[in-house]
């Protein structure tokens, strides 16, 4: 026990001495913040954590009940996770948020990310603001950008699909693929519907179809 006490200590105090890379943050009008970076991050919840909000991590970071910093990259371990920019690597909590882009996996009860996904997001509820490439697994799943991949889930929600969309209720805009469920809504479609109501909102006469709509 004392060994791992030791151990966690040494952690802790190289996450405040040691930068793995700092980094710079230019907005349009090229004003640049500097964020230092660390390669541990140890948290109860801000200010009870061994870095302060306006740092990047890029190795571990855990996060006893809520931590935001500004990138996170590596594995990301709590019950609150917050990045304000990017994350990258694998999140594991109760509720992921991330208000820059995704990549890698995201697993908890909820997830959200501001910008783009890139990977493999599961969860009850899961929602991205931008566009989606790859799988994304929950009861209710919503991408408000373009999906490529697989969407699978009792509701799916895409602004355009491309790929797979399966759950009991599909929506989505332009849809590129298969939709498979109990109703499957679309306003264009390049490929198949399959399901009790099939609903093709673009078509001049019959916009609803049983069981089987197939389009090219």
């Amino acid at each position: 026990m004392k060994y791992l006490f030791a151990l966690l200590t040494a952690l802790i105090v190289c996450s405040f001495n040691l930068q793995a890379q700092d980094c710079y943050v230019c907005d349009d009008d090229y004003e640049c913040l500097y964020y230092p970076t660390v390669p541990f991050q140890l948290g109860v919840f801000p200010p009870l954590q061994t870095t302060n909000v306006d740092t990047n991590v890029r190795g571990l970071r855990l996060n006893l009940i809520y931590g935001n910093n500004v990138d996170v990259s590596g594995l990301d371990l709590g019950i609150i996770n917050r990045a304000r920019g990017n994350g990258t690597g694998l999140e594991i909590g109760l509720l992921n948020f991330v208000e820059g882009d995704f990549s890698g996996v995201q697993l908890g009860l909820a997830n959200c990310v501001k910008g783009n996904f890139y990977g493999w997001q599961r969860s009850y509820y899961n929602e991205v603001g931008g566009n989606f490439y790859g799988i994304q697994d929950a009861i209710i799943n919503v991408t408000y950008g373009d999906f490529y991949g697989l969407q699978g889930g009792w509701v799916n929600y895409s602004n355009n699909h491309s790929g797979l969309q399966a759950g009991l209720l599909n929506i989505s805009g332009d849809v590129s693929g298969v939709q498979f469920g109990v109703v499957n809504y679309a306003t264009s479609l390049t490929g198949v519907q399959i399901g009790l109501l099939n609903i093709q909102t673009n078509r001049t006469y019959v916009k609803a179809l049983p069981l089987l709509n197939i389009n090219f």
